[in-house]
């Protein structure tokens, strides 16, 4: 019975470190295929699109003030 549960133990450790080394391979690949989305001010082109319309309204409008967003709604003001 002993001798089941320390194979057991040793599959399990075994099956563990094959999932750490797939993990760090599947992130080192990972690392090359986020960077074609990082345009060149170092913004996330999918995840940062409110983000990168506000930068392009102000450099499109620099005297218009600030964007519009849902914090200022909320408060009415303009801060």
């Amino acid at each position: 019975m002993t001798n089941v549960l320390i194979i057991f133990l040793l599959i399990i450790i075994f099956l563990g470190i094959l999932m750490a080394a797939a993990v760090m391979i599947n992130h080192h690949k990972g690392e090359n295929i986020d960077s074609q989305y990082i345009n060149e001010e170092n913004d996330h082109l999918y995840y940062d699109r409110s983000l990168i319309e506000k930068k392009e309204f102000r450099k499109n409008n620099p005297d218009a003030g600030e964007p519009r967003t849902f914090r200022r709604l909320l408060k009415g003001g303009k801060k």
